[in-house]
């Protein structure tokens, strides 16, 4: 790397726009949209992945790719469309709500241009922010340009799967889950962004209400909270689908998991607009 002050590498990273926090060394941490480090233990990811293959699915900035390389992974592939360079990168959008999303990506051109010097130490042309931290961090992580729809093509299965806060901003989610199974060898972690509330009913109180509904409905069609799906697409542009934890449940049966645990739930905090997104953790087994 080409020798730059320490002062502008600090600069970079405290005051660019970054999606993750990551500690680059001892009090030097990117300030990101959300801080997952609190977060880790509602995961469950195994303490050790001392010889297993890893595929981050979504990496963004790559917080959770380094965090299986630190757990001790044998290999970590880590994939996503955005390219740093301000273009979208994708198609799951809402055509009417487009302009959001140009805007929004735009923050890259501004970084680039704000940061140029940095950016060029690296060897690089954008602000590719991944790259940059797996470069201070010294990791190994390979980094991809892929699209999650991709996965079945490339026919490759690694032991974990890792799918974080991805599959709301997809037009194609049961496409998507679909390729998650046919990538993963042993067991899938998907973190579900803004679910719907699971809500304290068991699933026996369930099975006997909906047993009630069905005996004494008359005409007309009952739909129960659990098999809610809510469409947010014309508002957000790149929000879609908020499923019910247990209708995503069976999401994810329906494309090939042979047994789907809800790990967790827990109300994940926006740092930036100080709003709160609730999120549902699966782990999912072939």
């Amino acid at each position: 790397m080409i020798p730059i002050s320490d002062r502008r590498l600090r600069e970079f990273i405290e005051n660019s726009y970054w999606y993750h926090t990551i500690e680059i060394c001892e009090g030097l941490v990117t300030r990101g949209v959300s801080d997952h480090r609190p977060y880790l233990g509602k995961y469950g990811f195994p303490d050790t992945l001392i010889g297993k293959t890893v595929l981050d699915v979504g990496t963004s900035d790559g917080f959770f790719a380094f965090e299986f390389e630190r757990r001790g992974a044998q290999n970590v592939v880590a994939i996503d469309t955005d390219t740093y360079d301000g273009s979208v990168g994708h198609t799951d959008i809402s055509p009417a709500k487009y302009s959001n999303y140009e805007k929004k990506y735009a923050k890259n051109k501004v970084t680039s241009s704000e940061f140029q010097d940095i950016i060029e130490s690296f060897g690089l042309q954008t602000a590719n922010r991944r790259l940059i931290a797996a470069n201070l961090l010294k990791s190994s992580v390979i980094f991809k340009i892929q699209s999650i729809y991709n996965l079945e093509r490339g026919g490759e299965k690694y032991d974990l799967v890792f799918c974080g806060d991805l599959i709301e901003h997809l037009k194609h989610p049961l496409l998507a889950l679909e390729n998650l199974r046919a990538a993963t060898g042993e067991l899938c972690i998907i973190s579900l962004s803004s679910a719907l509330p699971k809500g304290n009913l068991g699933r026996l109180p369930r099975r006997v209400l909906r047993k009630l509904i069905r005996l004494f409905r008359m005409d007309g069609y009952i739909v129960e909270a659990s098999d809610a799906l809510v469409y947010r697409g014309n508002k957000a542009g790149g929000s879609f689908f908020h499923f019910h934890p247990h209708a995503f449940e069976q999401a994810l049966l329906a494309s090939g998991f042979k047994s789907v645990r809800i790990y967790s739930e827990f109300d994940l905090h926006d740092l930036q607009t100080k709003s709160v997104n609730h999120h549902v953790i699966f782990h999912c087994r072939v």
